[in-house]
């Protein structure tokens, strides 16, 4: 494994056009005054209002639309309106009246408003809970507009059309503060490739799903994060007004203590007149506060050498993509009943007062010697055998780059090759390798990197 101890600000690249100060000209020429200034509003309005959830990376440099200077987001259109007051001269385009076309939705019967349920005469429309509170906190009206409808259900997820937006619910993404975000609209009415990031900012040992938005008659033929390979697989749908778009998806993780500030992303495509192209993105990566165990050793200790051998061997075997996901909604427990956690994901080892020497990339569980160990989805055997530090241990290929690993096995009950389905009976635990007692160490990689296992048990992916 590398370890990565970069620090600094992450910049949002796109085809050639970088958000940063100054930055969004047009390329290649000098931009006129009018654009100039358009440019360094669009810029500070990114800045300002959580670009990196409500708007997305750019699409193009700013240009001429209907008059008036206007520059496309993944998410939104962002226009300048040089006769407005100072202060109010960017919105957003009404990219969600203008995809919605003639579908309209009835109109409910007025009421109060009250804190939790908001009226809008205007529209004969309301918002209410969690979207009303992410539509007030960021930006309320002058964002988004009007509400054009009330919640409904598209793609089996929670949606609500605004006159500026269409707003997602995302439960899913409630411990890292996403809950809801803005469909990519932007990409949509310009028919650009668009890279949807879920969530936004990736926190370290996590796992992120990546959907990209072809325009129309392309298809993405690859691509990577960090420089390990994305499986890409075809396709969740995207419903926005009357159309509804496929979308190729890929999960990905950050390392936990090993990544830098931002991943670089790279996604490409072909077209239906055989010419590819390659979007480029940065995919921020967030601190995660992993705990430290310190003990007091004096002992001999596994020599360097050994550790990065054995990673070596697993990382060869997590680079290995089989095609499509075999699994279907969430991940179980590899054990039955109700085990205990005895040492969590991302935890760092130190000995006395020294530097922490190692990071857990896996989950710990009570096991006594013997308790059979399952299959928590469906899965090929792609290992078997007796390493070193795990001791006895299976590898499980999952399909689209996803592999989970169980170590310190006492006995196997599966071979190389071998299919297994959710609920198999995989091996048994023991205390095999480097370990005091018998338990279950468990991990998940996304992509290569070893991510949060619970994230697995509480989220469907993707």
């Amino acid at each position: 494994m590398h370890f990565w101890w970069r620090r600094g600000a992450a910049a949002l690249l796109i085809s050639g056009f970088l958000l940063g100060p100054g930055a969004l000209a047009r390329p290649g020429g000098q931009a006129g005054g009018g654009d100039l200034a358009a440019a360094t509003a669009f810029q500070a309005f990114w800045q300002t209002h959580d670009g990196a959830r409500l708007f997305g990376a750019p699409l193009a440099a700013p240009s001429q639309e209907n008059g008036l200077t206007v520059q496309y987001y993944e998410r939104a259109r962002l226009e300048w309106h040089p006769s407005y007051p100072a202060g109010w001269q960017v919105t957003l385009g009404r990219l969600g009246a203008e995809l919605l076309g003639a579908r309209t939705f009835p109109r409910i019967a007025p009421f109060p408003s009250n804190p939790d349920h908001r009226y809008f005469a205007a529209t004969g429309h309301s918002i209410l809970g969690g979207l009303l509170r992410f539509w007030d906190a960021e930006g309320g009206l002058p964002v988004f507009g009007f509400p054009l409808s009330e919640e409904l259900t598209e793609d089996g997820r929670t949606v609500q059309y605004f006159e500026r937006a269409r707003l997602e619910w995302h439960p899913e993404l409630e411990a890292v503060g996403y809950q809801a975000l803005a469909t990519p609209l932007g990409a949509l009415a310009r028919q650009a490739p668009a890279v949807i990031l879920e969530p936004p900012v990736l926190q370290e040992g996590h796992t992120a799903v990546i959907k990209v938005v072809p325009p129309p008659g392309s298809t993405v033929t690859g691509g990577s994060l960090n420089g390990n390979t994305l499986a890409f697989t075809c396709c969740v749908p995207l419903t926005a007004g009357s159309s509804t778009v496929a979308q190729p998806w890929a999960v990905a993780g950050a390392e936990s203590y090993q990544s830098p500030d931002s991943l670089r992303l790279l996604v490409s495509l072909q077209g239906a007149d055989g010419s590819t192209q390659q979007v480029e993105r940065t995919l921020p990566v967030r601190r995660y506060p992993y705990p430290t165990a310190r003990t007091t050793y004096y002992g001999p200790r596994t020599p360097q050498a050994t550790r990065t051998a054995e990673h070596a061997t697993l990382d060869a075997v997590f680079a290995g993509r089989s095609g499509p996901p075999r699994w279907s909604g969430r991940f179980v427990l590899p054990l039955h009943g109700a085990p205990q956690e005895t040492s969590p994901f991302g935890e760092r080892r130190a000995y006395n007062d020294e530097p922490p020497y190692e990071i857990h990339t896996g989950l710990d569980l009570t096991a006594d010697y013997g308790t059979p160990v399952y299959a928590p989805a469906p899965g090929r055997v792609v290992w078997a055998q007796f390493l070193e530090l795990r001791g006895n241990t299976v590898i499980l290929d999952h399909g689209a780059g996803v592999f989970t690993l169980y170590a310190h096995l006492s006995a196997f009950r599966v071979s190389l090759g071998q299919p297994v389905q959710t609920g198999d009976r995989i091996a048994l635990a023991g205390s095999t390798g480097n370990a005091t007692g018998p338990h279950l160490h468990w991990e998940v990689h996304a992509s290569g990197p070893a991510v949060q296992p619970q994230e697995w048990l509480a989220r469907p992916f993707p």
